[in-house]
């Protein structure tokens, strides 16, 4: 049986493994810290893990690989989160987007080099916020991966006359 790890701890509240537990009195206040505690992680949880594989890997290499098998968890799954990390450097990191978004931004020719003319102040309310930057990042390039265009647009859309260009 696998170890349970602490994941996130308040006065009261303790999460480990699946199982999260309130020992004594929680006031509001420590709710609300320990939500957004735990939101925190699920946000950042692969930027995390992806900085984490870079330092490990880079110091300790064979150790690192060791330590992972032990782990259960596939080396490739965090190979990846590392280059992205790696790629997408956090200039052009935004807040709110998905890490998903930052995966298709890291497949962009020369997306270690990229810089961004955007803010949040230019984002159309009606307008998905990745839909927008991705096409700004990848617009400025004049490249597209492999199916993003047609995922994030519909097939036969006229980008350049699209809302999502202005800002």
């Amino acid at each position: 049986m696998a170890e349970k790890v602490e994941v996130i701890r308040t006065q009261h509240f303790i999460a480990r493994g699946m199982i999260i537990k309130c020992e004594g009195e929680a006031s509001i206040e420590e709710w609300q810290e320990f939500g957004k505690k735990l939101i925190s992680v699920e946000k950042f949880v692969q930027w995390h893990l992806g900085w984490w594989w870079n330092f490990g890997h880079k110091k300790w290499s064979r150790g690192a690989d060791e330590f992972i098998a032990t782990l259960g968890y596939k080396r490739h799954t965090l190979e990846c989160y590392g280059s992205i990390y790696n790629k997408v450097k956090p200039s052009i990191r935004v807040e709110g987007l998905p890490f998903k978004h930052h995966q298709i931004v890291a497949s962009l020719p020369d997306a270690s080099s990229l810089t961004l003319g955007f803010s949040e102040r230019t984002l159309p309310v009606r307008s998905p916020p990745m839909f927008l930057l991705g096409f700004r990042v990848a617009y400025s390039h004049k490249s597209f991966p492999r199916g993003v265009k047609e995922s994030m647009y519909g097939e036969g859309k006229d980008l350049e006359s699209s809302n999502y260009l202005y800002a």
